[in-house]
């Protein structure tokens, strides 16, 4: 019927024409921000963090055009574009009451919806908790000028989260625990994409994590590792996401705020920020 159609649960908090609406928008923040990086913004330097034991040459990356689509982030950035302008589809034609058009694969789209989550909520996390708080520690200067906290790395490492955090409330979709396979595949299928960029275009990886080069128990770690922090973000969005489903939708409405204000971050830490000037 209309309802999985429109992907939405029981939980829905708005109808499919505001649901189709929201998911267009979305869409359009992240084509716009794609659009933004590949077309429009100068190269970006991304610098080669490798461990010691590495074989590949530490030089830094220089990302620009369709090879800014190479990090893991705009890789999700790209994910979510996929699932929003498929789902903002089956939310139009829940709208007019029709079942899904053939070319719309709504139980892969569903997956979009929970591998998109989980990975979000991953990026963000780690770039809130461990990456501009390292970046800080070891910048030399002001840090309001670290990359990290300019306006591009800021959307793409927070907007990102934010909308699927809309999403979910607007819909009531909510991840299920025997659709985990779904983000462990996306996480192979990213291991495996670098590493044939590796070997036969760039001569190196994004990340030291995916680092094929170092001692093989190593790297065995490591990727496993990787495997297993999506897989747990996947599982940590089940739980949110169900029990939000069971709460009211003012009190679902502060818990989706909650979870957002604890995990983006505009500003650098509070113990990094310039003291205010005297006048």
């Amino acid at each position: 019927g209309a309802m999985p159609v429109a992907l939405a649960s029981r939980g829905a908090t708005v109808g499919f024409e505001a649901l189709a609406a929201a998911r267009c928008a979305s869409f359009l923040v992240i084509a716009h921000r794609l659009y933004v990086l590949v077309a429009v913004r100068p190269p970006f330097e991304l610098k080669a963090n490798y461990l010691a034991t590495t074989r590949f040459p530490l030089r830094p990356v220089k990302l620009w055009g369709l090879r800014r689509l190479v990090t893991f982030t705009v890789q999700t950035w790209t994910l979510q574009g996929i699932y929003f302008a498929l789902a903002t589809a089956a939310a139009a034609a829940g709208a007019r009451g029709l079942e899904a058009p053939p070319w719309l694969p709504l139980k892969a789209t569903r997956y979009l919806f929970e591998v998109a989550w989980a990975v979000s909520h991953l990026v963000t996390s780690v770039t809130t908790y461990v990456l501009v708080p390292a970046a800080c520690g070891a910048f030399d200067g002001d840090v309001r000028d670290l990359p990290l906290l300019q306006a591009d790395q800021l959307v793409l490492h927070n907007v990102n989260c934010i909308l699927m955090h809309v999403d979910t409330l607007l819909s009531g979709q909510y991840l299920a625990y025997d659709h985990a396979g779904a983000a462990l595949l996306y996480a192979c299928y990213y291991v495996s994409f670098a590493w044939s960029r590796a070997r036969f275009v760039a001569g190196g990886v994004p990340y030291f994590f995916l680092d094929y080069s170092l001692p093989r128990a190593l790297a065995f770690k490591l990727h496993l590792g990787l495997a297993g922090v999506v897989v747990l973000f996947f599982y940590l969005g089940v739980f949110v996401t169900t029990q939000l489903g069971e709460l009211a939708v003012p009190a679902r409405c502060l818990v989706h705020a909650l979870i957002v204000g604890a995990i983006v971050r505009f500003r650098p830490p509070p113990k990094y920020r310039a003291p205010p000037k005297a006048d």
